[in-house]
């Protein structure tokens, strides 16, 4: 059990900061043009469309986190 003094000296200490990362990343990927790809051609979709895949996918993500231990 910490006694007063002990809690004290915990909260009273301070972090360091931590200093900015230095995020060095490519303008293209494989990833970003498959991506983009997809995006241009899911922008065509009508409306009852993207409905329709989004229902899909909500039902895929709800049965597996309902199937999770």
């Amino acid at each position: 059990m910490r006694t007063t003094k002990e809690s004290k000296m915990s909260t009273n200490k301070k972090c360091d900061p931590v200093p900015d990362k230095d995020f060095d990343y490519p303008d293209k990927t494989t990833g970003s043009e498959t991506a983009a790809k997809y995006r241009k051609e899911a922008n065509k979709w009508s409306e009852s469309k993207r409905s329709e895949l989004f229902e899909r996918g909500m039902q895929v993500i709800i049965r597996n986190r309902c199937s999770e231990p």
